[in-house]
């Protein structure tokens, strides 16, 4: 039974009197424009900033644990767009609670629905994983105009500003769940509803498991995640959600749904949680609720001396350890990758720095692949390449060095998209061939309006990176796992 916060006439006693002229300047602040709320919202976080050191410091120390590669002055500025950012967000409230549907409509974009309405059409629950970014109120009143759903929230010590809150966040979507109703969101799972879960924040020890999170390796994440999906009737999708440039509104895009999940294997199950939150961040890393002390649970003393013995084997006997194969050894590099590009980008260099426009080669694709099929031995299917180092060099571009490598082991590679990029800063991949071009596939994909695949041909001796979808590759090529649809 879901516990929907009444009125009382209690809340008209002098007791609750300020929270009443708050919410009534608040809500007549809601009936300025849009891009002057959104002005008036990032002057407001920079002052903001100045004022409260203490978030300042959490934020500021939270990127140095997450990109303690890059430069003081990008992460500097990094910090004060996120402090207009949070500004912003505080004005969103307005957006999300008291905005009506026909002015938040003219905000709403919305990308890839079709994936939650397939697991509908199958009779399952719809757990949908979303990050803390900043917009997450106006987001999440967009969401619900195409889909009403269930979330889950932290009620409010003032019953007052409790009730405010509720009844502003359910008003696009159906009803609230408190933080600690485990059963009560299950219920709703298995009864077919579209379920919202923030799985990002440190929420202790307890049902959490230490896991890598950007450059920090024992990062306290929560299992709940795992324990909704096994509960429940239900599919776990991803959503990432974007505030949009020159004023445009809110993005909500919808990921295809996470397969094979959970496996069995918790630990590399919220390991992949994670992998999904720093490919989202990445999309818009000045949008993030840095303030979050995201890094304050640390493992207790047993684990870290575990730590230390397996420090002690991979540098005296590495033998013994060696032959376990990393989950994902080639993203680490490419996150670096895109992490320096959107930052620079941030910083204000300009993009053509960055990217080489390339003549369309989607046109040629098919037949040249065809061709390939009667020219070359057919490869094994079953081919990954070679485990080892790619070094990526400074002033090389992405498709000429990873060309090279293809070239190597005796394939060839077809790259359609229409651009390329120019590798700024050295970095490293360490694992397959194939996992570095499905993993480059994936950290390029929010750069582009349509699906970005990496595909390994065996007949035609090929790798493929491309926007195009043909009913040739799905029937000729192996498609590898994972892929990011486009931001915007």
């Amino acid at each position: 039974m879901v516990n929907v916060p009444r009125f009382s006439w209690r809340f008209l006693l002098p007791q609750y009197w300020l929270v009443w002229l708050g919410a009534g300047l608040l809500y007549l602040i809601s009936w300025l424009p849009y891009r002057m709320l959104m002005v008036f919202g990032a002057a407001f976080g920079r002052l903001l900033f100045k004022v409260l050191k203490s978030r300042q410091k959490i934020a500021r120390r939270n990127l140095e644990l997450c990109f303690p590669e890059m430069p003081e002055a990008e992460r500097e500025l990094l910090l004060q767009r996120n402090a207009e950012e949070s500004g912003k967000a505080m004005l969103e409230t307005v957006i999300g609670w008291w905005w009506p549907d026909w002015r938040i409509r003219k905000l709403a974009h919305f990308k890839g629905y079709e994936h939650i309405q397939q697991a509908l059409s199958e009779g399952k629950g719809v757990l949908l994983l979303a990050a803390h970014f900043l917009h997450l109120e106006a987001a999440c009143r967009v969401f619900g105009l195409t889909h009403p759903s269930v979330g889950f929230y932290r009620p409010n010590n003032n019953p007052l500003w409790d009730y405010l809150q509720y009844h502003g966040r359910a008003r696009s979507n159906k009803y609230m769940i408190g933080k600690r109703d485990v059963k009560g969101l299950i219920q709703a799972l298995n009864q077919q509803e579209v379920c919202f879960y923030l799985p990002d924040q440190d929420y202790g020890r307890n049902r959490a498991e230490f896991v890598p999170f950007f450059a920090v390796p024992d990062t306290a994440t929560t299992t709940g995640t795992l324990l909704f999906a096994n509960a429940a009737n239900c599919v776990v999708i991803p959503i990432i959600t974007s505030r949009l440039p020159d004023y445009q509104g809110y993005q909500i895009q919808v990921l295809p749904a996470f397969k094979d999940f959970p496996s069995g294997d918790d630990k590399l199950d919220v390991t992949r949680v994670n992998q999904w939150v720093e490919q989202a961040v990445l999309c818009h890393p000045e949008q993030y609720m840095w303030l979050h002390r995201r890094f304050k649970t640390r493992p207790s003393l047993l684990l870290l001396v575990l730590a230390l013995a397996l420090g002690y084997f991979l540098l005296v006997k590495p033998d013994i350890l060696l032959n376990t194969e990393k989950a994902n050894p080639a993203a680490e590099g490419f996150s670096r990758f895109y992490s320096n590009f959107r930052n620079s980008i941030l910083q204000g260099t300009n993009h053509s720095d960055f990217i080489i426009s390339l003549p369309d080669g989607s046109v040629e694709l098919i037949p040249q692949l065809r061709r390939r099929e009667v020219q070359v031995n057919p490869a094994d299917p079953a081919w990954r390449g070679e485990v080892m180092r790619r070094r990526f060099q400074s002033g090389t571009t992405l498709k000429a060095q990873l060309g090279q490598y293809v070239q190597q082991e005796e394939m060839v590679l077809f790259w359609t998209l229409p651009r390329d990029y120019v590798v700024k800063q050295f970095f490293e991949t360490n694992g397959s061939l194939l996992e570095a071009l499905q993993e480059l596939a994936f950290t390029l994909g929010p750069d582009f309006k349509q699906q970005v695949s990496a595909w390994y041909c065996p007949k035609s001796r090929a790798l493929v990176l491309t926007d195009l979808q043909d009913p040739f590759l799905q029937k000729n090529c192996i498609a590898t796992p994972r892929s990011l649809p486009q931001r915007r």
